[in-house]
C-alpha cells in the first residue's frame, strides 16, 4: 500500500518536474533564451535570423546548421523542442505531410458506422 501511495504521487507530480516544451518555429528570442539550455539571447536570435531567412525548422538537423549550435547543446535540448509551425499544421489539416504526400489513416483503424 505505501508503494502504491508513493508511486501515485510521482504520478501526480511528474508535470511539476517536466521541462516545458519550446516550439523553435513560433517562439521569440526570450521564450528561446528562457526555454533552452546553454542558449542565451545571442543564440536566440541567430534561431530566429535562421528562421526568416531558410523557414521553419524541421529537425534537429536544421539548427545543426546554425553557428555555434553543436551536436552537444543540441543534445541536451532535444527532448524540449518542438518543430511544429502554422505552415505545417495547416498543411497537416488538409491532409498533406511535410513532404506534401497525401495523408491517410491506417488499415484496420476507426471505420464510421
Amino acid at each position: 500500500m505505501f508503494l502504491i501511495r508513493i508511486w501515485l504521487c510521482f504520478l501526480l507530480l511528474q508535470p511539476v518536474f517536466a521541462a516545458q516544451k519550446v516550439n523553435v518555429n513560433t517562439a521569440d528570442a526570450a521564450q528561446l533564451a528562457s526555454a533552452l539550455s546553454g542558449v542565451g539571447e545571442k543564440k536566440a536570435q541567430l534561431i530566429i535570423a535562421w528562421r526568416k531567412e531558410n523557414g521553419p525548422f524541421r529537425s534537429l538537423d536544421d539548427l545543426g546548421k546554425i553557428k555555434g549550435f553543436g551536436p552537444k547543446l543540441i543534445e541536451r535540448n532535444k527532448d524540449i523542442i518542438v518543430f511544429s509551425s502554422s505552415a505545417l499544421d495547416q498543411d497537416r489539416s488538409r491532409g498533406k505531410s511535410s513532404t506534401g504526400a497525401a495523408l491517410s489513416w491506417p488499415s484496420g483503424g476507426y471505420v464510421a458506422p
